[in-house]
């Protein structure tokens, strides 16, 4: 139980980046564990059409495989456990530094990156895993009707367009680590195209990716 908790702490400082409010990391902590199966559940309520979910996720999936930069920066099959524990350990670390969250919260942090890592391990360098994103971020915008059969496919194509131009200017060959940064770039960048922000709705967006890859695990 106290890893599964930790785990999201981790989880959702990692991937949100948001500023929950908690003045420390023990009140983050309880926050944030606190409002998990609220939030995730509010989401999988609320979903809209599924229409407009499967015309966005296909379009943004056609779009990958007709473009080779979308395909390579998808592939985090060159990407070892240690790559991807770095890139997180950073991120958060980076993000407790600028809350002052303090060294409870990045001992927390080192202690939990790892095992979350060899947890998701699978699904995080399966190609399965765009998938589960985009199918996440079009279940979510539907969920707060932003997402509709008249956008759905621009909103994608704007994505995909965005990500590709980032992916040109970021990823390195010899650096399979850039596509990290540059898919997390990628995913803020869509947030500002869908009309959201990280603050108010990146935890929940987040959220709802943390329980669809759980979710694909068990599948």
């Amino acid at each position: 139980m106290l890893l599964k908790n930790l785990s999201h702490f981790v989880l959702v400082v990692v991937f949100c980046g948001c500023n929950v409010g908690a003045q420390n990391s023990e009140d983050l902590l309880d926050e944030v564990t606190g409002s998990v199966s609220s939030s995730v559940g509010s989401v999988s309520s609320s979903l809209g059409p599924k229409s407009s979910v499967s015309a966005f996720t296909s379009t943004l999936l056609e779009k990958v495989e007709r473009s080779d930069i979308l395909k390579d920066v998808f592939d985090l099959s060159g990407i070892d456990s240690s790559g991807f524990i770095n890139f997180f350990t950073k991120t958060a670390e980076k993000f407790a530094r600028v809350q002052r969250f303090g060294v409870t919260a990045t001992r927390l942090i080192k202690s939990t990156v790892s095992q979350i890592v060899e947890e998701y391990s699978d699904l995080l360098t399966s190609p399965n895993l765009k998938n589960v994103l985009f199918n996440s971020m079009a279940e979510y915008l539907s969920s707060e009707d932003k997402l509709n059969l008249e956008n759905a496919s621009s909103l994608a194509e704007s994505t995909a367009e965005t990500l590709e131009g980032i992916a040109k200017r970021s990823v390195r060959n010899n650096r399979p680590e850039s596509k990290l940064k540059a898919l997390s770039e990628g995913l803020d960048q869509f947030m500002d195209l869908a009309g959201i922000t990280l603050e108010e709705h990146g935890p929940d967006l987040w959220l709802q990716l943390v329980n669809d890859i759980q979710s694909a695990r068990k599948d």
